[in-house]
């Protein structure tokens, strides 16, 4: 009973907005501070559902999908669910004044209070109500927000996510208001579907709050809230749901209002999951510190490949540090990134096993030509004569000579060692580029 009481599903749901609003606001994630304000939000919620289904127990009982609640049914006395409905609101706005911060509370209490107050009663005298509880609806994120950094105001990530949960709730509840217009006429309410017999209004209206949500990635990306690649991934989800909503458009029915609904279901998820990991918000000062430290390093690995002295294949480390640098600031081009430079780097290894003194570093570098082919000439020659190559060839270096006497180079054995490193050396570089 109570979870009919609460709204459980509709709880759930609204607290998973609150906890991805929390962790949109990126790091640090403070454990406790999400488990509060998952816990407060879904006590304020099923608060709100309680104190809702208190003042519309008749509309419920004539209507079929509410019947069976347990106020219109009798199972539950008005005292026992208003006292539910007092515990649960009080502990919910307690919890997040104490585990979160008062404007979360404060948050969570008006979220009570417009629902209660506002919303419930209007759903019996305009069809504006749906706005109404939309509103009601796009507060859990702040509320997650506020808990994360104490403020709704101080960057427009907050409205960000406002915005969304609105945009996303007015097709969504004009679809189920359109399936389930008879029910709703029968218990006196006035949703936007009562006097529209043909749907026209009411398609019209989940279209143009549906062509809303297609600009919103684009907004959001202007603002400094979230990465470009934010309006790839979005901008295919909403070509989706756009979808949906042009065909409802089209043609009115309950079979293109379902279609709605049910994109609506998997939508929210979809975009608030690449609204969190293409927060800004989530590029730590470490990531800063790392992009800073990649750009400087750039000159620097350039000069030493200029100078010779450039660990092999020279143009793979090149290509290698310009990919880390140019993709450091978004989440998944990072992700690429790095699985490009683990590729790399193994290549890397591989080429150095055939020989510790890297003599590999006479291999051919983009935009060489005669001066690449001298050097090997210089290479095999000294090979021949049972000499480190690496002692002969340009850029070498007095440690490179001791080297060569301590540790004696394995292939200046002979020239068919010589050639087999240079063919396993041309077969992992090949290997490499074609993985990138």
């Amino acid at each position: 009973m109570y979870n009919q009481l609460s709204k459980l599903k509709l709880s759930v749901f609204v607290t998973g907005t609150a906890a991805l609003g929390f962790l949109t606001a990126g790091p640090p994630v403070s454990v406790p501070a999400l488990i509060g304000v998952t816990l407060g939000t879904y006590l304020c919620s099923a608060s709100a559902g309680t104190w809702n289904q208190l003042y519309e127990i008749k509309n419920d009982a004539l209507m079929s999908r509410t019947r069976a609640r347990p106020l219109p049914s009798g199972r539950m006395s008005k005292a026992h669910a208003a006292t539910f409905g007092a515990v649960a609101g009080l502990s919910g706005v307690g919890l997040l004044a104490v585990a979160c911060n008062p404007l979360t509370a404060a948050l969570g209490a008006a979220n009570i209070g417009i629902y209660s107050l506002i919303y419930t009663p209007m759903k019996q005298v305009s069809f504006l109500n749906t706005e109404v509880g939309a509103i009601v609806g796009a507060i859990p994120p702040l509320m997650g927000w506020a808990a994360c950094t104490g403020s709704i105001t101080a960057e427009p990530a907050g409205a960000a996510l406002f915005a969304a949960l609105f945009l996303w709730q007015m097709p969504h509840f004009y679809a189920l208001a359109w399936r389930h217009r008879a029910d709703y006429a029968r218990g006196g309410y006035a949703m936007v579907s009562k006097d529209d017999p043909d749907g026209r209004r009411t398609a019209t209206r989940t279209l143009g709050y549906s062509l809303g949500l297609l600009a919103f990635p684009v907004a959001t990306t202007l603002a400094g809230v979230t990465s470009p690649m934010f309006v790839v991934e979005a901008t295919a989800a909403n070509t989706l749901f756009m979808h949906k909503a042009w065909r409802f458009y089209r043609d009115p029915s309950d079979d293109t209002a379902r279609g709605v609904f049910f994109a609506s279901l998997w939508y929210l998820p979809v975009i608030m999951f690449f609204l969190m990991f293409h927060s800004h918000r989530w590029r730590s000062a470490t990531d800063a510190e790392d992009a800073r430290e990649l750009g400087e390093a750039v000159p620097a690995v350039e000069a030493r490949v200029g100078e010779g002295q450039g660990e092999v294949p020279q143009w793979l480390e090149e290509v290698d540090m310009v990919l880390a640098t140019a993709f450091a600031d978004d989440p998944v081009s990072r992700w690429v990134s790095e699985n490009l430079s683990g590729a790399a780097a193994r290549a890397r290894r591989v080429l150095r096993s055939h020989c510790p003194h890297e003599i590999l570093t006479s291999a051919p570098r983009v935009g060489e030509g005669n001066e690449t082919e001298g050097s090997l000439s210089v290479a095999r020659a000294s090979a021949a004569a049972g000499e480190c190559p690496v002692s002969h060839n340009r850029g070498s270096s007095a440690a490179v000579d001791a080297l060569g006497k301590v540790l004696p180079c394995p292939v200046s054995k002979s020239q068919q060692q010589v050639a087999s490193v240079r063919s396993a050396a041309k077969g992992s570089a090949v290997a490499t580029s074609e993985s990138l």
